[in-house]
């Protein structure tokens, strides 16, 4: 038997993935993670789950709001896309409409807008957080002993 997952992922346990559920009746399982994208998808406590399953070749598809729930890092984005994609499973992006197989389970050849999408995602994450990483190395920044 094969199930549908829809996976859910935010950086806290304060926040909730309630806009990440969409249509979240019409999978077989919701797996949901609180922490950090900085984390491979399978090293996170419910994305362990998710490779054993995955393992165990019980996945049908795997739905995710966008792709940046997938990780931060470009690298880990992207491993996880082709271990799915050699088990022949898809991976829905249902913000993107993106899919990573076509209906016969051929691995998308032309990948243009996903992988722009893709490298754009990673691009505007370290954007985002190199400020916040800079402030946290200044010898300005609270207990840094200055």
């Amino acid at each position: 038997m094969s199930i549908t997952i829809l996976y859910t992922r935010v950086s806290s346990v304060d926040q909730k993935t309630d806009r990440q559920r969409v249509k979240e009746n019409e999978f077989d399982k919701v797996i949901e993670d609180k922490c950090s994208g900085a984390i491979p998808i399978f090293e996170r406590p419910e994305g362990s789950t998710l490779k054993t399953l995955t393992d165990r070749q019980l996945i049908k598809s795997i739905s995710v709001w966008q792709i940046d729930r997938c990780g931060r890092d470009l690298r880990d984005i992207i491993n996880f896309i082709h271990y799915t994609t050699e088990r022949g499973i898809p991976v829905n992006f249902l913000s993107q409409g993106l899919c990573t197989l076509n209906e016969n389970k051929e691995a998308i050849k032309k990948i243009g807008s996903f992988g722009k999408y893709a490298a754009l995602t990673a691009i505007g994450t370290y954007v985002l957080l190199s400020p916040q990483k800079a402030q946290a190395s200044s010898p300005e920044a609270p207990g840094s002993g200055f």
